[in-house]
């Protein structure tokens, strides 16, 4: 009987235990080495977010390029990625800009021009062309002896409107007299008591009038028209990008504290409580006054008028305790020698003011016009000197 000859299987398997070690050494090093690498990447992008923030923490306080960049590589020294200390490059590793966060785009500016950035971006790096890669441990085996990681981040200093703002129009007649104070040190200001910090602005034209004063600095955005009427005793500041217009909110009807009407006619002094009020009109007769005794948020949902003397207070005189919402196309009409005191948010309304307005506060409204000489304090603590806001990370 034939007995064929079969070929001999000696040897195969060992050549399956070589590829099968192959595929389990593949998959450790995907699992320990990817593991590595992703830890990393997280280190690199927390020290880019921090580094970012403590930079632009820096612009906001004017400081200078050297300051800044230092302040940025010391923060992100005191992060280690991989057990080692991130070095950044401040040449490289820093680019100025702005954000507009309209569109959320992110503008480079060389670092010559960095006193016309609101943003930085940070990259943290650990790469191959530095020297310092993340190593693979088992990577090696597969030919791959290292990885490059980099994260981003960049922060911005949003800047809010300034203290007296008309967005479209900020337009005086004659002998406007702007200035800043505390109310803690000054409850009532004047023109003889008063600080020189008062920040003024607006997209569109800006006409301070015939000897109109402004004791602090104005902010023009980027379409800004300034008439060079009056004068400004601080800085002119050109914005890279427009004044960001604040939301109205939703105005909602609500029952008023006291039983006050939602369309009010007032006369003489009236004293109401502090709580959440919704009017669809009010009016002032001559010499009326509404004194708010308690914090007060105020939704007008409608015309405003203010016949002469009459006046809008908040209690102790504290501005930060009355906030007044106005409602889109609507205007605040002001009479001869009213006082309005509070933080008026009207982005698409107006105010149109007759003479000698005193008005101590905050305001934003799409159009402001004020005849002869009107007197307006800005409030220094109702600043928000904090908000540094990080827009964008990425990894690689």
């Amino acid at each position: 009987m034939y007995r064929g000859i079969c070929p001999s299987r000696r040897g195969l398997a060992m050549i399956y235990a070589v590829i099968a070690m192959v595929a389990l050494c593949a998959f450790v090093s995907l699992a320990v080495d990817f593991g590595r690498v992703e830890v990393a990447k997280t280190e690199l992008m927390r020290a880019a977010d921090a580094s970012a923030r403590a930079a632009a923490a820096e612009m906001k306080k004017g400081s200078d390029l050297t300051t800044i960049q230092n302040a940025a590589v010391a923060i992100a020294a005191a992060n280690k990625c991989d057990s080692t200390s991130i070095a950044l490059d401040s040449t490289n590793d820093l680019q100025f800009g702005t954000w507009d966060s309209s569109t959320g785009s992110f503008t480079a500016l060389a670092n010559t021009s960095y006193t016309s950035a609101n943003a930085i971006q940070i990259t943290a790096r650990r790469t191959s062309a530095r020297g310092n890669p993340i190593p693979l441990a088992y990577g090696r085996i597969l030919g791959l002896a290292n990885c490059d990681v980099k994260a981003s981040a960049i922060a911005y200093v949003p800047d809010p409107p300034p203290g007296i703002t008309g967005l479209t129009n900020f337009a005086a007649y004659s002998n406007l007299f702007v200035a800043s104070y505390n109310p803690n040190v000054w409850p009532v200001p004047t023109m003889l008591y008063h600080n020189n910090n008062a920040t003024l602005g607006g997209n569109g034209s800006i006409d301070l009038g015939t000897s109109g004063n402004l004791y602090g600095d104005q902010w023009a955005g980027r379409s800004a028209v300034d008439l060079n009427h009056g004068i400004v005793h601080g800085t002119k500041h050109v914005m890279p990008i427009s004044i960001a217009t604040p939301t109205t909110p939703t105005m909602t009807s609500v029952i008023n504290p006291g039983g006050v009407s939602t369309t009010p006619i007032v006369s003489g002094l009236v004293l109401w409580p502090g709580g959440t009020y919704y009017f669809s009109s009010l009016t002032l007769a001559a010499d009326a006054i509404i004194q708010f005794t308690d914090t007060a948020t105020i939704y007008m949902n409608g015309n405003v008028t203010m016949n002469d003397r009459s006046k809008i207070l908040t209690g102790a005189w504290k501005p930060s305790t009355l906030t007044w919402y106005q409602a889109d196309s609507t205007t605040i009409t002001v009479g001869n020698d009213c006082i309005l005191a509070g933080q008026f948010v009207g982005s698409r309304a107006n105010l149109v003011a007759n003479d000698r307005l005193y008005f101590c506060g905050s305001m934003v409204f799409k159009n402001v016009t004020l005849h002869d000489a009107a007197q307006l304090y800005w409030d220094e603590t109702l600043s928000d000197s904090s908000r540094i806001s990080t827009s964008v990370e990425s990894v690689h």
